[in-house]
């Protein structure tokens, strides 16, 4: 009795044929590990105000203190190099997912306008093309502000 081959388990047979997509799947899920555990795993909060001390402020990578070894070293405020990068990812990650899933939801709302234009329905598409374009120049019009203030060149 042969097994039937299902359209998954084709696509898992051709990405497993692939050292490098392999590859990039360990480094992923590597990177994935660290950020879901980077409270249990850090050497210490970079955000527990608490726990940073200014005289530790940019120590060399390695250096030794009576709280630990800063592997990464220090910044100027006493962070955790090593930390801080656990932390970044989870903040990095969690842009990423959310810019992903905007984007997905964007290009659904232009492709299904996009059949309905040249269906010669053009009307059913209207709505759902005003809201994407405020959308689009509301982003645009904070990003633009954000922009002049955030800007150092710009302060007069």
């Amino acid at each position: 009795m042969t097994r039937e081959e299902t359209p998954f388990s084709r696509i898992v047979a051709y990405f497993m044929a692939s050292p490098i997509a392999v590859f990039g799947l360990m480094i992923l899920a590597a990177v994935l590990i660290v950020a879901i555990a980077a409270p249990f795993i850090s050497p210490q909060n970079p955000y527990d105000l608490a726990q940073l001390d200014v005289m530790d402020g940019r120590l060399p990578p390695g250096a030794k203190t009576d709280v630990g070894t800063f592997w990464l070293g220090t910044d100027d405020q006493g962070r955790d190099m090593l930390s801080a990068i656990f932390y970044g990812l989870r903040i990095s990650l969690t842009v990423g997912v959310a810019s992903t899933v905007v984007a997905l939801a964007l290009g659904l709302l232009i492709a299904n306008g996009y059949q309905y234009l040249l269906s010669g329905k053009y009307w059913i598409s209207f709505f759902p093309g005003v809201a994407l374009l405020i959308t689009i120049v509301s982003i645009n019009l904070v990003a633009d502000q954000l922009r002049d203030v955030l800007n150092p060149r710009l302060q007069r």
